[in-house]
């Protein structure tokens, strides 16, 4: 398990639920694993490794294509109304390739599809179909199911923001 090893200690492992808030709400701090997480509130029917966006009063939402704003990835099944860590920058190895769909196709910056689900770039829907999740690369192959672990993801702060079309001449 990994632990805070920022100047300001955080209360509990980044992999804990807690049912009241323990750390102050938006707070990021670096744990052990190499890892910085933000420190949310959940929302229901979230898994270890589920992507969710990031909105007002630090509440999450699954991630969803047309959605706008900041991405992180949670550490646990941190459902709503419950509290925990969610990485935001760095290596992890949970993020959810099924996360309401499925990784479609090799590695690469990562866009969310129509249904919301996480798929690489380039992929069979393309960029009109999704949003891209910029700060957000997959280094590891299609998953053999929906419901697998991407092997390895590297998060830098990232974002989601909506694609657009781009005509071409």
């Amino acid at each position: 398990m990994a632990y805070c090893v920022d100047s300001s200690p955080a209360v509990g492992e980044h992999t804990e639920v807690h049912d009241t808030a323990k750390n102050t709400l938006g707070v990021e701090r670096q744990f052990s694993d190499g890892v910085t997480y933000k420190y949310l509130l959940g929302v229901g029917s979230t898994l270890a490794g589920s992507w969710v966006t990031i909105g007002a009063a630090n509440a999450t939402a699954l991630l969803a294509s047309g959605a706008n704003g900041r991405v992180a990835v949670a550490s646990a099944a941190t459902v709503a109304a419950k509290y925990g860590w969610y990485a935001i920058d760095g290596i992890i190895s949970n993020a959810l390739a099924s996360s309401n769909g499925t990784i479609a196709s090799g590695g690469g910056q990562l866009q969310v599809g129509t249904t919301g689900y996480v798929q690489a770039q380039g992929s069979s829907i393309g960029a009109a179909a999704g949003d891209y999740i910029f700060g957000a690369y997959a280094y590891s192959a299609q998953p053999s199911s929906a419901d697998d672990i991407i092997a390895s993801v590297y998060l830098n702060r990232p974002i989601l923001a909506q694609a657009v079309a781009v005509a071409t001449s």
